[in-house]
């Protein structure tokens, strides 16, 4: 019973680490001006008569 809940208390720990290192990387340095323009975005939506907004973005890195 006892090499039971050892492998049982592995493999959750084993299966933890894995989802935690395929998370999305946290850290993105344009968050808060995202943040700030779906706010915006929101606002106009909410206070006019402006069904939707649509915006193209450009990643000159990308090309």
């Amino acid at each position: 019973m006892k090499k039971v809940n050892s492998i049982a208390i592995l493999g959750l720990l084993f299966i933890a680490f894995f989802l935690v290192s395929c998370e999305k990387e946290s850290y993105n340095r344009y968050q808060p001006q995202i943040d700030q323009m779906k706010a915006v975005a929101d606002s106009i939506i909410a206070n006019t008569h402006v069904s939707g907004i649509v915006a193209l973005v450009v990643d000159h890195n990308r090309g």
